[in-house]
């Protein structure tokens, strides 16, 4: 069995070219199920690509187009549509079909992703604007939290072990109360150009 990997995408462009993507996910790919292919194959098919035996792992779980009241700006520029994707891959994420995606309708996203099991939290999504994540507090038996400030990560901390939120104090912590570990992870923040985008207008 694989570690599932979970990002959320957020894909960005004119509304024209959003609401043909969504169009294309939504009628051509999610609503004509096949039963042999996952969404995330017949979604690689459609865009011309070919899929692998390990893909039928994947999948695509939601596609949602959104129109903002206020203008939303990002690197300057400003936008008013979006749409969302989330995905569910094996191990890691699967940015490659998004690239395809983002190609053929002159679109660009920004994305956060986690795979707890091998300690992967990451995004693209260097201003904030959507993925605030900077900070993950993952405890025993309690959810996840994510803080956007290493300030109100440590007050957490605080109140949880009863003493300062250091290193020493967490570990101590843990050692005392294994039913209550506290596992801390940062979220990396990817360049643009490390992740390799496909460079368009929308960006500056």
């Amino acid at each position: 069995m694989p570690n599932w990997c979970s990002t959320e995408y957020i894909l960005l462009g004119e509304e024209k070219d959003l609401k043909e993507a969504h169009s294309f996910l939504e009628e051509e790919i999610l609503q004509k199920p096949n039963r042999e292919l996952s969404s995330y194959q017949r979604t690689a098919v459609a865009l011309g690509g070919k899929t692998k035996n390990e893909d039928a792992r994947n999948d695509i779980e939601s596609v949602e187009l959104e129109q903002r009241v206020d203008e939303l700006k990002i690197h300057g520029l400003a936008f008013n549509w979006y749409m969302q994707i989330q995905t569910q891959t094996a191990w890691s994420p699967s940015h490659g079909l998004i690239d395809k995606l983002c190609e053929k309708f002159n679109l660009t996203y920004l994305f956060y992703t986690e795979e707890p099991g091998s300690d992967l939290y990451e995004t693209n999504d260097d201003e904030g604007v959507f993925f605030y994540e900077r900070y993950v507090v993952d405890q025993i038996g309690e959810d996840k939290m994510s803080y956007a400030t290493i300030e109100e990560r440590d007050e957490l901390i605080e109140d949880l072990i009863e003493d300062e939120p250091t290193e020493d104090n967490i570990k101590a912590f843990n050692e005392e109360h294994p039913e209550k570990v506290i596992l801390l992870f940062d979220v990396n923040v990817i360049d643009r150009e490390e992740l390799q985008l496909k460079e368009i207008k929308y960006w500056a």
